[in-house]
């Protein structure tokens, strides 16, 4: 039942995402390119914030959509174009082969951390990027593969932030990143796409997922990793979600591990759109702007 339903909701994205597409305004500082990596003719979707002169190197922050998504698509979902404005950084938001980012759980012949890699070092070639200030975020399949990345391609990255996207059981053993990074996790309890309490043999319960993350990162000593610290966010929208942020604290390299759990949340992106109905994938929080809350997280970290 769960795989039959899990495939409809597939399907009902696939259809309505180019739908949603159409929604993006075109802006001036916007743009469609492409890179070739290997065999293979790479796209992205590119905003340069209006203040953008090409003398002052910004940060860049990278965004991953969902599986049969899009670049344009989880733009349109995240909003991160107008966060770009306000703040001064560079978006990109990156297409994968069909849709889907190769992670173990959705295999392909793809290399995508080549990928991101080439993407990375195309982009501060060609742009004034603060190359301490690159990060990574992503949705569903899209935080999935944040996760991996941030095991794999950590000597780049500054700080991750998976949305609705837990680490794969196959992937946490050997999770070793070559450098510190940052990590700030947003998940809802009744998301039953990729469950908050892990799958046996595909995903790690989130908890156990950021406490992984706070060993790998040696933050505290390891008998206080069983209590971070615990905080619930206000109710502002009185939406019957809660928000409660567990941190661990005392991160070497000034690095930081917090795991934001919405209660009675889905598989959603808080304080966006409610892009299918509650039925399919379950309720969208607006007791936060998971955009503005992942960068504010970002902004307070840098590679040493």
């Amino acid at each position: 039942m769960l795989s039959y339903l899990a495939s409809l909701t597939l399907l009902l994205v696939t259809i309505y995402l180019p739908m949603i597409r159409t929604t993006v305004q075109p802006m001036s500082l916007d743009g469609d390119y492409a890179l070739q990596v290997g065999a293979l003719r790479r796209d992205y979707h590119l905003h340069l914030p209006p203040t953008y002169t090409g003398t002052q190197a910004l940060p860049l922050v990278i965004v991953l959509h969902g599986s049969y998504g899009t670049g344009t698509g989880v733009a349109w979902l995240t909003n991160f174009s107008a966060a770009a404005d306000r703040n001064e950084f560079v978006a990109v938001y990156p297409n994968a082969i069909n849709g889907m980012w190769n992670t173990m759980v959705t295999p392909t012949a793809v290399d995508d951390v080549a990928f991101i890699s080439a993407l990375i070092d195309h982009l501060q070639q060609t742009y004034a990027i603060d190359t301490r200030r690159v990060y990574v975020t992503g949705v569903s399949n899209g935080g999935v593969m944040v996760q991996r990345l941030g095991c794999e391609l950590a000597s780049k990255l500054a700080a991750i932030a998976p949305v609705a996207g837990a680490m794969e059981v196959s992937e946490a053993p050997s999770c070793a990143p070559a450098s510190p990074i940052s990590v700030l996790a947003i998940h809802g309890t009744s998301d039953w796409i990729i469950p908050f309490g892990g799958i046996a043999r595909r995903f790690v319960a989130d908890p156990a997922m950021v406490r992984q993350w706070a060993m790998t990162e040696k933050c505290q000593a390891a008998a206080q990793l069983a209590l971070p610290s615990v905080a619930t966010l206000p109710d502002v929208a009185a939406d019957s979600t809660e928000i409660q942020v567990e941190g661990y604290a005392a991160c070497p390299n000034d690095t930081e591990v917090q795991l934001y759990t919405v209660f009675n949340g889905g598989h959603t992106w808080p304080g966006g759109y409610q892009y299918l109905p509650e039925w399919i994938i379950g309720k969208t929080s607006h007791n936060m702007v998971a955009t503005d809350v992942i960068w504010t997280f970002f902004a307070r970290h840098a590679k040493p």
